[in-house]
């Protein structure tokens, strides 16, 4: 039977597709579906009222134009309030807030400096050779609600930290 082994092959597949199905559908009723973390658009001041930490907004944008900000549904553990900004020649800068203090920021890159953010030492790392246009700078600055992060594409590093420089809390004349 030169067939056997290839209708083996297949009835072996269709029972593990038929166990592989009994054993999503008890593990469905056995544990709660976890919930999807829809992201709503929002403004600063909406976001600062509903989100339990501090909501930093940035004052100066190096000629960047905020085309997004969202913030996470209030049943999602570890959600960040999540701000995108664009400039006409291609920078991209996002800024995402909230995060539990992490150590590992900047992963593999280069540490490139400690810059002083506020009364806060940040660390900015960069992926990428120094003049690769898609080069991606993070700044990162841990606050006692948890890490700041301002990822930079086609940015320098000085606009950066201006950026960063700049962040003020949403209600504070400060």
């Amino acid at each position: 039977m030169p067939f056997a082994p290839a209708i083996r092959r297949a009835v072996a597949a269709a029972l593990l597709a038929v166990a592989a199905a009994l054993l999503a559908a008890s593990a469905a009723t056995a544990a709660p579906a976890p919930v999807a973390c829809p992201a709503t658009p929002t403004s600063w001041v909406q976001a600062a009222r509903a989100l339990g930490f501090p909501v930093l907004r940035p004052s100066e944008l190096a000629g960047l134009r905020q085309v997004r900000l969202v913030r996470p549904d209030e049943r999602c553990a570890g959600a960040s309030l999540d701000a995108r900004f664009v400039r006409r020649d291609g920078a991209v800068l996002r800024i995402v807030q909230g995060l539990p203090a992490s150590t590992g920021a900047g992963g593999d890159a280069p540490l490139l400096a400690r810059p002083r953010i506020g009364r806060t030492q940040g660390r900015l790392f960069a992926y990428g050779p120094r003049h690769d246009p898609h080069r991606v700078l993070v700044l990162s600055i841990s606050t006692p609600a948890g890490e700041v992060g301002l990822i930079a594409e086609r940015m320098s590093a000085a606009e950066l930290i201006r950026v960063a420089r700049s962040l003020r809390t949403v209600g504070s004349a400060t």
